[in-house]
């Protein structure tokens, strides 16, 4: 029963991730190239399900340098460290971000230390894939 509750939940992050995904990707679709190279804008939203993000591209004052993003389900925003994150870090942060905003949408509770494992396993996994797809020249046309 277990293994089948865990597999519903992964389809259902599976599927808004995907929305979440390519809702960047339609923003990006427009980017612009930099010597041969797409440079990937963070973008301005996101939608996760239904929900809207708006995405920040600074960290609010007073939180600690090492914070790279922060995700606040109430206030549906997403801040990312936009002005010293570049490449796959940026791209594996804002996913991770928006892997928190997912579990904020779907009303999943648990640790916030499983919660941070599980986000930052499958952001690590998934910001290296979905980087590569952004910097493609067919995704650009």
């Amino acid at each position: 029963m277990r293994k089948y509750i865990l597999g519903i939940l992964t389809l259902v992050v599976f599927g808004i991730l995907v929305t979440a995904i390519f809702s960047c990707l339609a923003f990006v679709g427009g980017g612009r190239h930099h010597q041969h190279r797409r440079v990937s804008p963070l973008p301005t939203h996101v939608h996760v399900g239904e929900a809207v993000y708006g995405v920040i591209h600074s960290i609010p004052m007073g939180y600690p340098s090492h914070y790279m993003g922060l995700c606040h389900g109430p206030s549906r925003k997403i801040w990312i460290r936009a002005e010293t994150l570049q490449g796959e870090a940026r791209t594996e942060t804002l996913i991770h971000e928006i892997l928190h905003a997912i579990f904020f949408e779907e009303g999943i509770k648990g640790t916030k230390s499983a919660e941070e494992w599980l986000v930052s396993t499958l952001s690590k996994r998934l910001g290296i894939a979905i980087h590569t797809l952004l910097e493609e020249e067919e995704w650009a046309k």
